[in-house]
């Protein structure tokens, strides 16, 4: 005679479901189709309702707040250090001198003798190049991030 049995098997989520078998003669468990039980009109059984839990996930969602206006140091110094002279010939009023300073420290070119000069570009160019370079390296290394945690309110490197 064969022996039928309903066993438990465990579901994704901590579920589980009622599956029939069949117990072959080594022990071992053959899954067959589930029969589907006929209720009798007559017999009438409350079902109990089963109350849905929902889980939450273990991990927080990851809350970013907005964004803060922070001043890169590394670019504005490397700026700073292009704009010293072209700045003290307009304090003095010699605008076409601070202008062609300007030009000559970040494109390399005077007005002046329509000349390109690209070793005058050490003055203006380079600088800012450098500083920009710092400030992608120091983000990349977490610095400006460390800075943010410790509380620093505006400038960032």
């Amino acid at each position: 005679m064969m022996a039928y049995k309903n066993i438990r098997i465990k579901m994704k989520g901590g579920k589980s479901r009622m599956q029939r078998v069949k117990v072959l003669k080594s022990g071992k468990y053959k899954f067959v189709k589930n029969l589907t039980k006929s209720r009798s009109k007559s017999v009438k059984t409350r079902r109990k309702s089963v109350k849905k839990t929902r889980r939450r996930s273990l991990t927080k969602k990851r809350q970013r707040g907005k964004r803060k206006f922070t001043i890169p140091v590394a670019p504005v110094v490397g700026l700073i250090a292009g704009l010293a002279e072209p700045l003290h010939r307009a304090r003095y009023g010699d605008w076409d001198g601070a202008i062609d300073e300007l030009s000559l420290a970040y494109l390399g070119y005077s007005t002046r003798l329509n000349k390109w000069s690209i070793n005058s570009m050490a003055r203006g160019a380079a600088p800012l190049l450098m500083g920009l370079l710092v400030h992608k390296t120091a983000s990349l290394l977490g610095v400006n991030r460390m800075l943010a945690q410790a509380g620093v309110p505006i400038i960032r490197i």
